[in-house]
């Protein structure tokens, strides 16, 4: 993208959005940010099972096992607390 070249509405909208939040949040914001290298696998299709696989949780692929668990509650016997870690 040129410089010199005007900015359409969403990505001055854009731009505008990354400065507030960079000023909000005090830090300064990246010279070289692009949105669309940022979000090129938003719009790209992907298949079902990668889908599936990205979307699933609570199994053991996805939760740690009680013995790697660090949660601090690990000795209560509460319901809340036992389903932290599988």
């Amino acid at each position: 993208m040129n410089p010199d070249e005007p900015l359409s509405p969403v990505m001055a909208f854009v731009n505008s959005l990354g400065d507030h939040l960079a000023n909000v949040a005090g830090i300064e914001k990246p010279r070289e940010w692009n949105a669309r290298a940022v979000f090129a696998d938003v719009t790209k299709q992907h298949a079902d099972k990668d889908n599936e696989a990205y979307f699933t949780v609570g199994t053991a692929a996805t939760n740690r096992s009680r013995e790697r668990c660090s949660w601090t509650r690990a000795s209560c016997e509460c319901p809340a607390c036992a389903s932290r870690c599988t």
